[in-house]
């Protein structure tokens, strides 16, 4: 009896351990249906490109090496004899030929530019011509410091028909240092035009000028 009861738990225990092994088959075929129908899930993410770096900087130029300049040996001894070679440096001669131009110099010829100093005389005229303006001069600072205030001077003067003075010479002057005054006194000087038979006419005299510091 006892052995009959053994044989049965054990064929049990086996029938038992089959089913639990094809429950766990069929398990993992069932697993395996499920991540096969089950769809992938991905991730996106962005990426950020880099800019690309700009081309690095051309090389700095390679510094010319100074060409050392190399002798031309125009005589190469050889397996034959030397070419001897001879140069001609005689510059070549040059017959140039300057002329030098004749320049013809002609002395120059001066006119003699004659004044006519014809003129009226004071009695011939029907009256004395008068002065318009003024006689203002300033004496050389020699004759201030030597206290020089008066000077008397006469001119040889012609006045044309407009009563403009020209000064034909100097007849005194005691101080020759006021010559520039006094062309600057006959340069400004203006009288009544003088008049013969009530006609304009140029008039000669001596015009005596006392001139006051």
């Amino acid at each position: 009896m006892k052995s009959n009861v053994s044989k049965q738990v054990q064929q049990r225990a086996v029938a038992a351990s089959l089913v639990l092994v094809a429950a766990l088959m069929m398990l993992l075929k069932g697993v395996q249906l499920l991540q096969s129908e089950v769809e992938p899930t991905y991730t996106v993410r962005e990426v950020e490109l880099a800019l690309p770096l700009p081309p690095p900087p051309p090389p700095p130029p390679a510094a010319e090496q100074p060409q050392q300049s190399q002798m031309l040996a125009l005589a190469v001894p050889g397996a034959g004899a030397s070419l001897p070679i001879t140069l001609d440096l005689t510059a070549p001669s040059l017959d140039v030929t300057i002329e030098t131009p004749q320049l013809s110099i002609t002395d120059p010829q001066w006119q003699d530019v004659e004044v006519d100093w014809q003129a009226v005389n004071l009695d011939s005229l029907d009256g004395l011509p008068s002065l318009l303006t003024p006689l203002r001069v300033v004496f050389p600072k020699s004759l201030v410091n030597q206290g020089v205030k008066t000077v008397l001077v006469k001119l040889d003067v012609v006045i044309d028909e407009q009563g403009a003075v020209t000064l034909v010479s100097v007849v005194s002057n005691p101080y020759p240092e006021l010559k520039p005054q006094i062309d600057k006194l006959v340069k400004q000087s203006r009288f009544t035009a003088p008049k013969q038979n009530q006609q304009a006419v140029r008039a000669r005299f001596v015009w005596p000028i006392e001139l006051t510091q």
